[in-house]
């Protein structure tokens, strides 16, 4: 029975993480060998077997613009570190590249992604996304912030499966957020690399090195409102713990771009009008057409999902890049590329595969862009190429 609750337990953790049992996708080969000198090879359909007979109603399937899968590998290894300060371990589940043999790692360290889960999530969420940019270079850290029902339940303060599915049980998950100490967690991260290194080494990992100057932080819903509050978006100082109604930033300036997934806008009473007016770092956003919360998690619509990047300044006002990828039928829950539980409610319209492909193709082509600075990467994110990874289905959006 104890096995039973932790298996519907580990359901709700999922849901709300949006990470789920993948569909079967369709196999791609990439049109041109991806190398650590070529990173950016582009999928395309596989020849099919030809055939004299073919059925006159079937349809043909539009050319897709997908990235390949890069060549490195990746080594992930759990630990967790201890923060006096606030008396605490913070579990972390690091992602680190591992270069081809005859290979070695960049000279001045690897670039960083940090990841925030979503409410009552933990650091398995997106593990797709996140390999995927592993296998792209990029190393990453996932955390397990205090709101994980996990984590909650392993100290015996778990909700059940029937308190988390009635609107009562999600808006206590939702308030259990604390935004202030989200983001004290991921800037503790960056204060720690090196004993997050020597970790991963006792673990049975290999020490690493990241390069300081290539951080990105991103995040999915909860996670996604700890990205914009570390990238510098304004918000009233009681929504992180201070004191007072004015506006304020808690910014982490090591933080050089930033990935918004289903994040928040001025639906919410803690953003006003100009909270993006003073952000300081690219910003990719995400959104979809069926995606809004669900009662007793926020008043967020599909179009509110669409301010941080309506409310940005972008380059023509003197602000940095922004971007915006909208998917038309993705639903709060999909864009892991996995399928979705009903238990939330959500109904994609759009095949779950193909909203994951464009979101790790867009993400991966803003992070070379604004990290590595390649050049054939902004190309791509520069011009209307990532509407083609869903062809009919896709907005992208930049300024």
């Amino acid at each position: 029975m104890q096995s039973a609750r932790n298996a519907r337990l580990s359901i709700v953790v999922i849901v709300l993480a949006a990470g789920c049992i993948a569909p079967a996708q369709t196999t791609f080969r990439p049109a041109r060998p991806s190398t650590p000198n070529n990173p950016l090879a582009v999928d395309a359909p596989q020849p099919q077997a030809t055939s004299n007979a073919k059925p006159k109603d079937q349809p043909k399937e539009p050319d897709r613009f997908v990235l390949s899968k890069g060549d490195f590998t990746c080594v992930r290894t759990d630990v967790a570190i201890h923060d006096a300060l606030r008396d605490k371990d913070i579990e972390l589940r690091v992602r680190i590249p591992r270069p081809a043999a005859g290979a070695s790692a960049p000279a001045d360290g690897w670039p960083l992604v940090v990841f925030s889960h979503g409410a009552g999530g933990s650091r398995d969420a997106f593990p797709d996304l996140l390999e995927f940019w592993g296998s792209h270079g990029y190393a990453t850290i996932a955390m397990t912030h205090e709101d994980s029902l996990l984590l909650k339940r392993r100290r015996g303060e778990g909700q059940s499966l029937r308190e988390l599915a009635s609107e009562k049980g999600r808006r206590e998950l939702r308030n259990s957020v604390d935004l202030g100490n989200r983001v004290a967690d991921c800037s503790f991260v960056l204060d720690h690399l090196d004993e997050i290194s020597a970790a991963v080494a006792k673990a049975g990992g290999s020490a690493f090195v990241i390069d300081r100057s290539r951080l990105a932080i991103a995040g999915h819903s909860a996670g996604a409102f700890t990205t914009q509050l570390c990238a510098g978006v304004k918000v009233r100082a009681a929504g992180v713990g201070k004191r007072g109604l004015a506006f304020t930033s808690v910014a982490d300036d090591r933080f050089k771009a930033a990935i918004v997934i289903s994040g928040q806008g001025t639906t919410s009473k803690i953003l006003g009008d100009e909270a993006w007016s003073e952000v300081k770092v690219p910003m990719f956003v995400i959104g979809g057409s069926l995606d809004d919360s669900p009662p007793g998690m926020g008043q967020e619509t599909p179009e509110s999902r669409r301010h941080p990047f309506e409310y940005s300044r972008g380059e023509a006002k003197g602000g940095p890049a922004a971007y915006l990828l909208y998917i038309e039928g993705a639903t709060h829950s999909s864009y892991s590329g996995k399928s979705v539980s009903a238990l939330r409610g959500d109904d994609p319209s759009t095949n779950v595969a193909q909203i994951g492909g464009a979101v790790r193709s867009g993400t991966t082509l803003f992070l070379d862009t604004h990290l590595k600075h390649d050049d054939h990467a902004r190309q791509l994110l520069e011009s209307d190429k990532l509407k083609d990874s869903i062809p009919g289905k896709v907005t992208f959006e930049r300024k």
